[in-house]
């Protein structure tokens, strides 16, 4: 019968020689080099990503805007979101001398200035819901009055809407980043010079 091994057991002589200490110093040196870039890199990543969280919200912010003027014999109250991307309205109060009118009801107001003379003139109005939302680029007509033949003419009627009525309100990008928007601060009046 022949002897079998069951294991072997290698003694390596150490080696005291120069080569061999450098040899286990440049190993580290690499090694730190290589977790110094790692982490690097790391940093960088993350730096990026954050400017493209940036830029993602850059491009996704609305920009609300209220627009007033007069086309022919109409006036027409707008508001529009100029922005990149769509305002999702959260919430809307309409104020008629100085005090926030419950419900929001633009037509209870203009009623109320106007008084029976409604029906001499026409209104047409856009709700814009609480929730809802303006997609960018869009304009939204919130009220708009036919004033021919009335008879308030169109001056007064204007005058009286931007002077009595204005509408603050509060909006945010898909982002949930909130914004608002107040009528006194942001109207522009623009004037067709059709109209007489």
């Amino acid at each position: 019968m022949q002897p079998t091994v069951d294991y072997v057991v290698y003694i390596l002589p150490q080696d005291s020689s120069q080569l061999a200490i450098w040899a286990q110093i440049g190993t580290v040196v690499i090694a730190v080099l290589a977790l110094a870039v790692s982490v690097w890199q790391a940093k960088r990543n993350n730096e990026q990503h954050q400017r493209d969280i940036l830029h993602a919200r850059l491009m996704a912010k609305p920009h609300i805007d209220c627009q007033s003027r007069t086309i022919n014999a109409c006036y027409v109250f707008s508001i529009s979101n100029n922005g990149l991307g769509p305002a999702v309205i959260k919430d809307i109060n309409i104020f008629w001398n100085q005090k926030l009118q419950p419900n929001y009801s633009l037509e209870n107001v203009l009623t109320e200035i106007f008084g029976g003379l409604l029906s001499d003139t026409r209104f047409t109005f856009d709700y814009i819901e609480i929730n809802g939302y303006i997609p960018p680029g869009v304009t939204r007509e919130v009220v708009r009055v036919n004033a021919e033949g009335a008879e308030f003419p169109l001056a007064q009627i204007k005058k009286s809407i931007e002077q009595e009525i204005y509408i603050t309100g509060k909006y945010e990008s898909v982002f949930g980043n909130e914004f608002e928007f107040d009528t006194r601060v942001s109207l522009e009046t623009k004037i067709d010079p059709t109209d007489g």
